[in-house]
């Protein structure tokens, strides 16, 4: 009788075993899946190349207090 229980017990361990690496190798496959389609939309994206323009200098900013000169109307 104690055979029979040692072998239940093996045969659930095992099978227990077994869930554990198809599990694992399924959380493996989805994410070499998932790294793959992200390496081929990489590939397929459009690259913009400079076109030479360059963008205007920053100009200087004036401190909050500035108030303009007046403007002369006599010239």
């Amino acid at each position: 009788m104690e055979n029979t229980q040692k072998k239940k017990s093996r045969v659930s361990e095992f099978v227990i075993v077994i869930l554990v690496i198809l599990c694992a190798f399924l959380v493996i496959a989805d994410m070499t899946t998932n790294v793959i389609a992200d390496l081929d939309t990489q590939r397929n994206q459009v690259v913009i190349e400079s076109t030479g323009v360059s963008t205007p200098k920053a100009r200087p900013t004036y401190p909050p207090n500035y108030t303009p000169p007046p403007v002369n109307e006599a010239n």
